[in-house]
């Protein structure tokens, strides 16, 4: 009688020790779940931001180039032609010559002719 009241006893509390281990292992689980699912939400709003910042600095940037190419414009007295620049764009980009090229074609320039400094040195001199 006393080992079957004690095999009872075993087995209750190895009952009870795997009730215990199978809900804590299902709390744990449920928190990983629930942490799982926040850092999903984070990222969501991080890239939903990231793409609202960029959209923002390509219209900023857009606003910066015509504020510049109207300063530009009113400083040199005349309107710049949009389609005359692109052009000129185009063929120095197709000549091969860099932004360099024109540094150093205007320093050579300047050094033949001294009176014409400014002249030769363009908007991008100071």
């Amino acid at each position: 009688m006393e080992i079957l009241i004690l095999a009872a006893a075993v087995i209750v509390v190895l009952i009870v020790f795997y009730i215990k281990a199978y809900n804590r292992l299902r709390r744990l689980s449920v928190k990983v779940e629930e942490g799982s699912a926040g850092i999903d939400v984070a990222l969501e709003k991080r890239y939903d931001l990231l793409s609202e910042e960029i959209e923002a600095v390509k219209k900023f940037l857009r606003h910066e180039h015509e504020v510049y190419t109207q300063i530009t414009a009113i400083r040199t007295g005349k309107e710049l032609d949009e389609a005359a620049f692109e052009e000129k764009k185009g063929a120095v980009q197709g000549s091969g010559q860099d932004h360099w090229g024109d540094h150093y074609g205007a320093a050579e320039a300047n050094a033949a002719n001294p009176s014409a400094a400014g002249a030769a040195a363009g908007p991008g001199w100071c």
